[in-house]
């Protein structure tokens, strides 16, 4: 899946759009995550509004497989881990990146890491065609429960997301000695609008209590 690339700039482009997908899911499956976690200590400020939260930890998931299944789509044309890997060795170097050589037998680990040979990716990939992308039709009409078979755990995910930032940074330090972080700042501004909520309702509980107090206050005669 080898694309056609005539200079650094054709490159680094391509490095730059796959990133925003690969550092994008880890950064969502990061939160998703978090967010899971935190439904213990924070069940009842969640619970002030179910709704909202409901849909924010499913479009959270939604864009982490979206993002994972365009980073390991199989398509000719795509841009992908696999066309990454089958380009890396004609792209032209920028000028003054030190010449470092690729490990050919790391190479094609990481090819076959990136394509339905591998368990997880072939998994992916189906998930994308059944469910995501496209919605079989048999699989709804006649109860095929693919959303099942082609489902993932936490660590799955995790793996498929360890495995794509890795491959980015690794070429991406090879070829232009730039790597991607996946720690965005802000990180944890969920857990403040958690307080923020557990403070509103403390303080509201506090009035109602105060305006019982009140009303049930003996009458002085």
């Amino acid at each position: 899946m080898t694309v056609r690339i005539k200079t650094p700039d054709d490159f680094d482009r391509m490095l730059k759009a796959l990133a925003s997908d690969v550092v994008d899911a880890a950064i969502h499956l990061r939160l998703y995550k978090n967010l899971r976690e935190a439904v213990p200590e924070y069940v009842r400020e969640l619970n002030q509004s179910p709704a909202f939260w409901n849909l924010t930890f499913a479009a959270h998931f939604d864009a982490v497989l979206a993002r994972l299944a365009r980073a390991y789509d199989q398509h000719s044309s795509s841009l992908s881990l696999l066309t990454l890997v089958d380009s890396v060795s004609q792209a032209p170097r920028s000028p003054g990146t030190p010449t470092v050589s690729i490990d050919s037998a790391e190479l094609r680990r990481d090819r076959q890491s990136v394509s339905p040979k591998d368990p997880l990716v072939k998994r992916l990939v189906s998930l994308r065609g059944n469910i995501f992308a496209h919605r079989n039709a048999a699989n709804v009409i006649d109860s095929l429960g693919l959303e099942v078979r082609f489902g993932f755990s936490m660590q799955e995910l995790d793996e498929l997301s360890d495995r794509a930032v890795a491959i980015l940074n690794r070429y991406g330090q090879i070829l232009r000695r730039n790597t991607w972080s996946t720690k965005m700042v802000g990180h944890d501004d969920y857990l403040g609008v958690l307080k923020s909520v557990r403070a509103a309702v403390l303080a509201y509980e506090q009035s109602i209590e105060q305006q019982i107090a009140e009303m049930t206050k003996p009458r002085a005669t």
